[in-house]
């Protein structure tokens, strides 16, 4: 829960600074679609911590294969919901497209990020079960 509501505060803060960025300084690279892209990523960030938690849960550990597997699916997600705005849509393409990759590039260094401390915290831990182990033997 931790987890999802500081993705969550992360996530509006990159969204409203963004946004009001090219709201306010480049107007012209603004377009009505903008809050679609922060919902997004929100979205799939949110799945993505429900989906490793779940997997952690049942297997009482996220390995990288996992996370990269997800990794995956998420930018297979971004490339189609690129490609529906593009064929509904159409507007201020590029301009939708940088900022798709902009964010893509801020989730993926903040997710792996992520991923570094709970595998850093995880090896903690048990290198700390494991002195315990070996004092009692």
């Amino acid at each position: 829960m931790k987890l999802m509501g500081l993705t969550t505060f992360i996530n509006v803060v990159i969204g409203v600074s963004l946004g009001g960025l090219l709201y306010t300084i480049w107007p012209s690279h603004y377009y009505e679609w903008y809050p679609s892209i922060p919902i997004f990523y929100w979205l799939s960030s949110m799945l993505m911590i429900y989906f490793l938690d779940h997997v952690k849960q049942k297997h009482g550990d996220v390995t990288v294969v996992t996370y990269m597997v997800v990794r995956l699916c998420k930018f297979t997600l971004a490339l189609v919901f690129l490609w529906l705005y593009a064929a509904f849509v159409g507007q201020n393409l590029k301009a939708f497209g940088f900022t798709m990759m902009l964010f893509y590039f801020i989730y993926l260094v903040l997710e792996t990020y992520t991923l570094y401390l709970f595998e850093k915290k995880r090896m903690k831990s048990e290198k700390k079960e494991k002195d315990e182990q070996n004092k009692k033997q």
